[in-house]
């Protein structure tokens, strides 16, 4: 019995669910037609009648456990399992693909249509699509995982919050899709460390509609630690960038000059601004 791949399994499906007369003599149909005897080899193709689909389908079921024409193959091991699959590992779902790392500013996280009540410096990792976003005001995106374990020490005025951690693994995926369900016109403000990376990172964010950033003031008193290699390193990573973010007419004029400060010479952390209790502001990256 083959033991198939999601992917396979994946493309018998597309196959069998569209009523496909042709198919690529690929190594999976060529293994299928060599030791089944599905279709009629012409050339580099495999011509498959209404009786070879039917076969296949029969085999699948038989190999998987599941009718690909009526079984979804969208969900975690778990829904997979509980569908009769033979195999759970065949979910095609990864399950921190929907999974932030989360918690709330001046809220409760509302889960399930309900608060639970949230404490510092500890994280929750949960399915976003069980959030209700439309409880908070905006939406808090930190980089660095530290500075989101943090995140009720940063001195700002806020109200609401959904607090998420940018990520670095699947969940990065999950805060994409959490941040493409917020509702129109909801803040999505980013928060990342004053350096040419941090500019990038929020350049980058499609969603971003804000971010948080010391003040002109702040810059102006010089009291803060800056890391020369660290600024060199990143802008040499992204040389263009500056001209980029400085000359972009898209741009808000308070996000303009934040980065034009950054890029005169500065970089240092955020976990820097929250140990220090600088005061932070929110300001529009675009004009819009």
């Amino acid at each position: 019995m083959p033991d198939l791949t999601r992917s396979q399994l994946a493309a018998l499906s597309r196959v069998l669910r569209e009523g496909r007369n042709l198919v690529s003599a690929n190594a999976l149909w060529s293994m299928l037609h060599c030791q089944y005897g599905i279709g009629q080899l012409t050339g580099t193709k495999i011509v498959l009648s209404a009786t070879d689909r039917k076969t296949v389908l029969d085999l699948v079921q038989k190999w998987t456990g599941l009718n690909v024409l009526t079984d979804s193959l969208v969900g975690s091991r778990t829904d997979l399992a509980g569908r009769g699959a033979v195999n759970e590992k065949l979910g095609m779902e990864r399950p921190l693909a929907s999974r932030v790392v989360c918690t709330a500013l001046g809220a409760p996280l509302h889960f399930d249509g309900k608060p639970m009540e949230v404490f510092p410096e500890v994280e929750y990792r949960l399915d976003y699509r069980r959030l209700t976003l439309t409880h908070y005001s905006a939406i808090l995106v930190i980089e660095n995982h530290e500075a989101f374990l943090a995140a009720d020490k940063i001195n700002w005025s806020h109200e609401s919050v959904l607090v998420l951690y940018r990520g670095h693994d699947d969940s990065v995926t999950a805060v994409s899709r959490c941040l493409a369900d917020a509702p129109r016109g909801m803040k999505i403000i980013y928060f990342t460390d004053p350096d040419p990376a941090g500019i990038g990172i929020i350049r980058d964010a499609i969603a971003a509609t804000h971010a948080l950033v010391p003040s002109d003031e702040f810059f102006a008193l010089g009291t803060h630690p800056n890391n020369m290699n660290r600024f060199a390193d990143q802008y040499r990573v992204r040389p263009g960038l500056q001209d980029v973010v400085l000359t972009d007419a898209s741009v808000s004029s308070a996000f303009r000059e934040y980065a034009r400060r950054i890029f005169s010479g500065h970089a240092f952390s955020q976990e820097f601004l929250i140990a220090r209790g600088v005061p932070l502001e929110c300001v529009p990256v675009g004009r819009g």
